[in-house]
């Protein structure tokens, strides 16, 4: 059993990366600097009810489940300017999927990058961004003294270019969960 990654492709809300464990869904396309990087209340009912139809059931406040699969809300970080990465995020173990902002989905695609494991890492950014565009600021902020600053830095400039001219063009008016 796994996730039913046709239904959550078609939905215009949601972005997923097959291998990863992770599901992602649209947050705003207005960034603050110092935000924090946890989902809306917004998106948790969103993706809750989006589950349901599916058949998973709400096991507890951060956990659905159906047959063998688990998706987890993992537990936000309550401080500024702190990474919600988990190396867990890099591994596809078949039974355990994690709800991420598009900010952390997007610091996994580039640890992927950085570690040598996805050649094709700035392709997965741009569809990130197509349907899930993140806070690119904050991003390279809490990863300024570590060794992804500098990959996601050589990145920045185009990336910002890109997700500017998407959100003019496809998420101008579009507003929050």
């Amino acid at each position: 059993m796994s996730i039913e990654y046709e239904k959550v492709k078609r939905d215009k809300h949601m972005f997923q990366l097959p291998p990863l464990p992770l599901l992602t869904i649209y947050d705003d396309n207005l960034f603050v600097r110092n935000d924090y990087d946890i989902l809306s209340s917004g998106q948790r009912q969103y993706l809750i009810q989006f589950f349901k139809k599916l058949g998973f059931q709400q096991t507890s406040g951060r956990l659905l489940t159906k047959d063998d699969v688990r998706l987890h809300f993992p537990k936000p970080q309550h401080i500024l300017a702190q990474s919600a990465f988990d190396p867990q995020y890099l591994t596809f173990a078949k039974r355990d999927y994690y709800f991420v902002t598009p900010t952390t989905f997007a610091e996994t695609i580039f640890q992927q990058g950085l570690n040598g494991l996805n050649e094709n890492f700035l392709s997965d950014i741009h569809a990130l961004i197509d349907t899930c565009p993140f806070n690119l600021e904050l991003l390279r902020d809490i990863n300024i003294n570590n060794a992804l600053g500098p990959f996601i830095n050589r990145h920045y400039t185009e990336l910002e270019q890109y997700q500017r001219q998407v959100i003019v063009e496809k998420f101008k008016n579009k507003k929050a969960l």
